[in-house]
């Protein structure tokens, strides 16, 4: 049986687009493209899109019962990492005064939270939004 040249190429561009798609991220079972579970950890305050005020400027999230710590992290409009906490060991944050004055004013802020469990996994909350006045 012979094939012509544009049967060929379409089958070759087909076997091509099959055995070139990625891998699956993750399972279903909230697994996030870090590697973190999901789902588990929210944002709390300060309400998403809020507007907050540099001198009050604090940060809260849910707390996990299993968590052996968290990790605070703050990023520009382009997420660009600003600043990342040490370990806390309770859900709530109030950032540095020189990185809280680093900030801009109008500017658009996003946050998150990674929770370490006593069974070593991680768990990320999604991201938090305000708006510095």
């Amino acid at each position: 049986m012979l094939f012509s040249t544009p049967a060929l190429l379409a089958a070759a561009l087909a076997l091509v687009l099959v055995l070139d798609k990625p891998a699956p991220v993750g399972e279903t079972t909230g697994q996030s493209e870090r590697g973190a579970v999901t789902g588990e950890l929210a944002p709390l305050f300060p309400p998403q899109g809020n507007e907050c005020g540099r001198r009050t400027l604090s940060f809260k999230w849910t707390s996990l019962r299993t968590a052996d710590y968290y990790l605070f992290e703050l990023f520009d409009e382009t997420l660009t990492s600003v600043w990342q906490s040490p370990c806390l060991f309770e859900p709530s944050i109030i950032p540095p005064p020189e990185i809280v004055q680093g900030l801009r004013s109008g500017a658009k802020y996003f946050w998150m939270v990674i929770a370490r469990k006593t069974d070593g996994r991680l768990t990320e909350s999604g991201l938090g939004l305000f708006i510095l006045k």
